[in-house]
């Protein structure tokens, strides 16, 4: 885990696949003013946790910030990570004093036939571990720099390779499928507490994302009273391609959070 800052406590929570390292420029940038959480989540990185799904992450969020002696925090979630941070707010409500939503997993989304197919025990753990190791060893490869600019729009490379070599396929492939297996199983639970939330939610999308729908960010909205929202030029990996953007979504919500 990573701590620096001095301020309103932030939570970072990356994705799947991912590690701390994802959320460097954004750490970077907060914590001026912030203080700033950036744990591995279970199953990744440097994490001694094995994965889970959306409560087990949950729980360990709110382990972390006992441990660290803060009350609550605003929950600033990736993609899978956004998951999370809505789970946070679900079972824990009073540790959260706002979301940020970053190319966010949509509870009640239609589940795709590729997340369904790398849900299943057998075929899915074996596309998984082929999928990290080509994560792992593709960034690596001369030209890759080119080519990933092109499926993620507005990429800064070095941090991507960066990340990709805290993927460690003998390990990674294993969270990557339970965590499938989440996304299909646990996800669409968490969808009946988005009305009830009463902190300040930022949803951040990229215009190019191509894993998160439009559509689904769009009924995410509708149900989320009060959410803003926060268009960036730019792909699935926001936390890579648009710290800025997102440095300036959480301090604008930390300012619209009510003190505790």
């Amino acid at each position: 885990m990573d701590l620096s800052g001095h301020g309103p406590a932030v939570v970072l929570l990356h994705g799947q696949p991912g590690s701390r390292r994802d959320w460097q420029a954004v750490a970077a940038g907060l914590a001026p003013t912030h203080t700033v959480v950036v744990p591995d989540r279970p199953g990744w990185g440097d994490s001694p946790d094995a994965a889970g799904g959306f409560a087990v992450n949950a729980d360990i969020v709110v382990a972390q910030l006992d441990e660290l002696g803060l009350d609550a925090a605003t929950i600033v979630g990736h993609s899978w990570g956004a998951g999370v941070a809505l789970a946070v707010a679900q079972q824990h409500p009073a540790r959260v004093a706002g979301l940020v939503l970053v190319a966010p997993v949509v509870p009640g989304d239609r589940i795709g036939p590729m997340d369904r197919t790398l849900a299943s025990p057998r075929l899915g753990a074996v596309l998984s571990f082929a999928a990290l190791g080509a994560l792992a060893f593709v960034p690596r490869l001369p030209g890759a720099g080119r080519l990933l600019t092109v499926i993620e729009p507005g990429l800064d490379v070095a941090p991507a390779r960066s990340s990709a070599a805290t993927v460690a396929p003998l390990r990674s492939w294993r969270s990557f499928a339970v965590e499938q297996r989440a996304l299909v199983d646990e996800l669409p639970g968490l969808a009946g507490g988005l009305a009830d939330l009463a902190v300040p939610v930022t949803v951040v999308m990229g215009t190019a994302d191509r894993v998160i729908r439009p559509q689904a960010v769009a009924r995410l909205m509708r149900a989320l009273p009060g959410a803003e929202v926060v268009e960036v030029r730019a792909g699935h990996a926001l936390p890579l391609a648009s710290p800025d953007v997102i440095v300036e979504a959480v301090t604008a919500t930390v300012a619209r959070a009510r003190p505790r």
